[in-house]
């Protein structure tokens, strides 16, 4: 490898031995694939076989395994150089009886096509495993899932983000060396899930700009512990503030691949232009005593002031047969 690579194609190619061990041939014509080299044998845990090759061995392609002129395999031939379980696995092999080419394919999908989700879940399976049992019996899914004038997209979009399967830096790290890990947008710690979403100064100042004027109890509050205060906030300030977490994410992606500002009105519009398309599409509202299911007392939204020296600026409207009005406050 050249010592000019860049530390992501490096890293790519440490991965490859992971590529190679999860893949196997599948048997076509059987003249492509090496008998002693190659793996073909699905039922065996590295796809290879186990038995040397014998010295001045001529039989090298599996081609050479079938019968003169069949598609069946020479069993007294395998017998001759395979163990009985390697006879018994390559024999379990059933080969096409139309003229197919080999062809290599992935073991972790049903279709043998290689996916990304599957090889995280390969990667995912190297890691020590984090229960997040806790997260999930301490969230009010039942009630979460039934919420309407929502997008089904966001909804997903708060399951992955308490599921852990959110692909922040320092998720990827975990797999990729040498490649950052600060924060995209305030660039002074890791980014976490709990940091981007809940604790990075940027977002603090979304928040307390935006129609929720949230402002967390704690420097360090976890993602859980601020969707939890949301949900006492009532369904219209949740359902707008899981509108924001999904806003941010799109504009950090923006921020970390085509290197877009990071711009705080855009944010809160894209995320209000989107609860209103869905409260227009389902004008049904929710009974919202049936959703405060924790034990703690609902959190009382009251005004707080900027911080100095920012203006808050508190607009409201009406509108009716006779006419509109509409008022502004500055504080």
């Amino acid at each position: 490898m050249a010592s000019s690579a860049s530390p992501i194609w490096r890293s790519m190619l440490s991965l490859r031995p992971l590529v190679e061990g999860n893949s196997c041939w599948f048997v076509g014509n059987g003249e492509s694939i090496s008998i002693w080299k190659d793996p073909w044998i699905p039922s065996i845990s590295t796809f290879k076989p186990i038995s040397p090759c014998p010295h001045d061995c001529h039989i090298q392609l599996v081609s050479d395994l079938f019968l003169p002129n069949t598609k069946e395999w020479n069993v007294p031939l395998l017998q001759s150089l395979f163990s009985d379980l390697e006879v018994q696995a390559i024999v379990r092999i059933r080969l096409p009886q139309t003229d197919q080419l080999d062809r290599l394919i992935w073991t972790k999908t049903p279709t043998g096509m290689f996916t990304p989700k599957s090889f995280y879940r390969v990667l995912s399976d190297l890691e020590p495993s984090t229960s997040i049992a806790s997260i999930v019996s301490s969230f009010p899914w039942k009630q979460f899932w039934k919420l309407d004038q929502c997008s089904p997209r966001v909804k997903m979009f708060i399951w992955r983000i308490l599921s852990g399967a959110i692909a922040v830096r320092s998720s990827i790290g975990r797999f990729i060396k040498d490649v950052p890990i600060e924060c995209p947008l305030c660039h002074s710690t890791v980014e976490t899930v709990d940091h981007l979403f809940a604790q990075c100064d940027v977002t603090k100042s979304l928040f307390l700009i935006s129609p929720l004027g949230y402002r967390s109890s704690s420097d360090v509050i976890s993602i859980l512990e601020m969707l939890k205060e949301w949900w006492g906030f009532g369904i219209d300030g949740f359902r707008l503030g899981i509108h924001i977490l999904w806003s941010l994410w799109k504009a950090r992606n923006a921020v970390v691949f085509h290197q877009k500002p990071i711009d705080l009105n855009s944010i809160l519009c894209k995320a209000i232009n989107l609860v209103s398309d869905f409260s227009y599409a389902a004008p049904t509202v929710p009974n919202t005593t049936d959703y405060n299911t924790f034990d703690e007392p609902a959190v009382r939204v009251t005004w707080l002031p900027p911080v100095f020296p920012s203006l808050k600026i508190n607009v409201d409207a009406a509108t009716n047969d006779k006419g509109v009005s509409c008022a502004a406050v500055a504080r």
